[in-house]
Protein backbone atom coordinates (compact mmCIF):
# COMPACT_ATOMS: atom_id res chain seq x y z
CA UNK A 1 0.00 0.00 0.00
CA UNK A 2 1.50 3.47 -0.89
CA UNK A 3 0.01 6.80 -0.72
CA UNK A 4 1.01 9.58 -3.37
CA UNK A 5 0.78 12.22 -0.99
CA UNK A 6 1.64 11.19 2.78
CA UNK A 7 1.02 14.53 3.64
CA UNK A 8 -2.55 14.51 2.91
CA UNK A 9 -3.30 11.13 2.87
CA UNK A 10 -1.49 7.74 4.68
CA UNK A 11 -2.29 4.35 4.39
CA UNK A 12 -1.23 1.15 6.79
CA UNK A 13 -0.15 -2.13 6.07
CA UNK A 14 -3.62 -3.49 6.00
CA UNK A 15 -4.92 -0.49 3.38
CA UNK A 16 -6.58 1.64 6.23
CA UNK A 17 -6.66 5.00 4.85
CA UNK A 18 -6.34 8.09 7.08
CA UNK A 19 -6.80 11.63 6.15
CA UNK A 20 -4.69 13.69 7.51
CA UNK A 21 -4.91 16.88 5.55
CA UNK A 22 -7.56 18.87 3.23
CA UNK A 23 -6.33 17.68 -0.43
CA UNK A 24 -6.07 14.72 -2.51
CA UNK A 25 -4.01 11.63 -2.60
CA UNK A 26 -3.62 8.74 -4.59
CA UNK A 27 -4.21 4.85 -3.09
CA UNK A 28 -1.89 2.22 -4.81
CA UNK A 29 -2.11 -1.68 -4.49
CA UNK A 30 0.43 -3.60 -5.80
CA UNK A 31 0.75 -7.27 -5.34
CA UNK A 32 4.22 -8.28 -3.52
CA UNK A 33 4.45 -11.47 -5.54
CA UNK A 34 6.54 -10.20 -8.69
CA UNK A 35 3.44 -9.61 -10.84
CA UNK A 36 3.33 -6.08 -10.27
CA UNK A 37 -0.40 -6.25 -10.09
CA UNK A 38 -1.73 -2.99 -8.57
CA UNK A 39 -4.70 -0.74 -8.23
CA UNK A 40 -5.40 2.71 -7.37
CA UNK A 41 -7.87 5.18 -6.03
CA UNK A 42 -8.05 8.58 -6.06
CA UNK A 43 -9.57 10.00 -2.30
CA UNK A 44 -10.44 13.24 -1.64
CA UNK A 45 -9.92 14.47 2.34
CA UNK A 46 -12.08 17.23 3.40
CA UNK A 47 -12.81 19.02 6.39
CA UNK A 48 -14.41 17.02 9.04
CA UNK A 49 -17.30 19.53 9.26
CA UNK A 50 -17.63 19.23 5.56
CA UNK A 51 -20.71 17.16 5.02
CA UNK A 52 -19.79 14.62 1.88
CA UNK A 53 -21.78 15.10 -1.47
CA UNK A 54 -23.65 12.42 -3.89
CA UNK A 55 -21.64 12.20 -7.06
CA UNK A 56 -22.89 13.96 -9.93
CA UNK A 57 -24.61 12.17 -13.01
CA UNK A 58 -22.55 12.75 -15.49
CA UNK A 59 -24.17 14.54 -18.78
CA UNK A 60 -23.54 14.40 -22.08
CA UNK A 61 -21.84 12.20 -24.19
CA UNK A 62 -19.03 10.20 -23.05
CA UNK A 63 -17.13 7.39 -22.51
CA UNK A 64 -17.93 4.40 -20.46
CA UNK A 65 -15.58 2.69 -18.60
CA UNK A 66 -16.16 -1.37 -17.14
CA UNK A 67 -13.52 -3.38 -15.47
CA UNK A 68 -14.49 -6.82 -15.03
CA UNK A 69 -13.36 -9.22 -12.35
CA UNK A 70 -11.37 -10.33 -14.22
CA UNK A 71 -8.81 -7.37 -14.50
CA UNK A 72 -10.01 -6.71 -18.39
CA UNK A 73 -11.22 -3.25 -19.08
CA UNK A 74 -14.20 -2.51 -22.02
CA UNK A 75 -14.76 1.03 -23.10
CA UNK A 76 -17.53 2.27 -25.34
CA UNK A 77 -17.56 5.91 -26.44
CA UNK A 78 -21.84 6.14 -25.62
CA UNK A 79 -24.92 9.23 -25.59
CA UNK A 80 -25.77 10.76 -22.48
CA UNK A 81 -28.83 8.62 -23.07
CA UNK A 82 -26.80 5.16 -23.14
CA UNK A 83 -24.87 6.57 -20.35
CA UNK A 84 -28.22 6.74 -17.97
CA UNK A 85 -29.65 3.64 -19.73
CA UNK A 86 -26.43 1.63 -18.61
CA UNK A 87 -26.83 2.88 -14.81
CA UNK A 88 -30.13 2.33 -14.29
CA UNK A 89 -29.82 -1.64 -15.24
CA UNK A 90 -26.59 -1.69 -13.15
CA UNK A 91 -28.98 -0.11 -10.24
CA UNK A 92 -31.76 -1.90 -10.97
CA UNK A 93 -30.01 -5.57 -11.64
CA UNK A 94 -29.03 -4.86 -7.73
CA UNK A 95 -32.13 -4.51 -6.48
CA UNK A 96 -34.12 -7.19 -8.55
CA UNK A 97 -32.91 -10.57 -10.16
CA UNK A 98 -36.26 -10.01 -12.94
CA UNK A 99 -33.67 -8.00 -14.76
CA UNK A 100 -31.79 -8.58 -17.66
CA UNK A 101 -28.30 -10.34 -16.56
CA UNK A 102 -26.60 -8.66 -19.32
CA UNK A 103 -26.42 -5.37 -21.17
CA UNK A 104 -25.94 -4.92 -24.92
CA UNK A 105 -23.34 -2.57 -26.45
CA UNK A 106 -23.72 -2.09 -30.13
CA UNK A 107 -20.26 -1.65 -31.26
CA UNK A 108 -20.28 -1.35 -35.07
CA UNK A 109 -21.58 -4.34 -36.84
CA UNK A 110 -21.65 -6.29 -33.64
CA UNK A 111 -23.06 -5.99 -30.11
CA UNK A 112 -20.84 -7.04 -27.01
CA UNK A 113 -22.66 -8.19 -23.84
CA UNK A 114 -21.50 -6.86 -20.54
CA UNK A 115 -22.69 -9.60 -17.50
CA UNK A 116 -23.70 -7.83 -14.04
CA UNK A 117 -22.23 -9.95 -11.85
CA UNK A 118 -18.78 -10.16 -13.90
CA UNK A 119 -18.24 -5.79 -13.21
CA UNK A 120 -15.81 -5.00 -10.65
CA UNK A 121 -16.11 -1.21 -11.43
CA UNK A 122 -17.40 1.39 -14.04
CA UNK A 123 -17.13 4.94 -14.60
CA UNK A 124 -17.91 7.85 -17.00
CA UNK A 125 -15.49 10.29 -18.46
Amino acid sequence: WKSSDESVATVDENGNVTGVKEGQATITATINDGSNISATCTVNVVPKTTEPTEPQDPTGDGTLFIELVDGNIKSYDVSSQEITNFINWYKNRDLDDSQSPVYKFKKGDYTDYVVHDKIDWFEVR
